[in-house]
């Protein structure tokens, strides 16, 4: 029978992740509310308009069309920003964790051939810095084991 995962599992990073979420959260809920008081305020207008006119003309019904236009401009408008804002923030933290991954990557390539000369070095924010600080421990250990056996030999 299959281990139940616990839902802290779903989180690889919980301190990562949630950062990811708050700021699709919060980016989203700032452009609904933005883009929400822009869309009320025209539709108090496209109201007041009606209210004060008992008989509506082409002139008020113009007005009325030309403000709720404007209603499904600024939900474009605030969809579009959030797209491009969510795009640019998954490709920036794509950049700190695929450039981080090569660089892992070719490191340990670097541990498995024994060239402990290799010494690679990341951002100070990219988000896998601290497992390149435990595999240049564990070559610290490589080297020092590595030091024991030439001594006994």
């Amino acid at each position: 029978m299959a281990k139940q995962r616990s839902l802290k599992n779903i989180f690889v990073r919980p301190k990562f992740q949630l950062k990811l979420c708050l700021f699709y959260a919060v980016t989203g809920v700032t452009t609904l509310g933005a883009v929400t008081l822009f869309i009320l305020n025209q539709m108090r207008q496209v109201q007041s308009l009606m209210n004060q006119n008992a008989r509506i003309d082409m002139f008020i019904q113009n007005q009325i069309n030309d403000l709720m236009l404007s209603c499904i401009q600024y939900s474009l408008f605030g969809f579009m920003f959030y797209v491009v804002i969510a795009f640019t923030f998954a490709l920036v933290m794509g950049h700190r964790i695929a450039g981080p991954q090569v660089a892992i990557k070719d490191y340990i390539n670097s541990l498995q051939e024994r060239d402990y000369d290799n010494d690679r070095n990341l951002r100070t924010n990219d988000e896998l810095a601290d497992i390149l600080q435990a595999l240049k421990e564990l070559k610290t250990t490589l080297i020092h084991e590595k030091s024991k056996v030439n001594q006994r030999d």
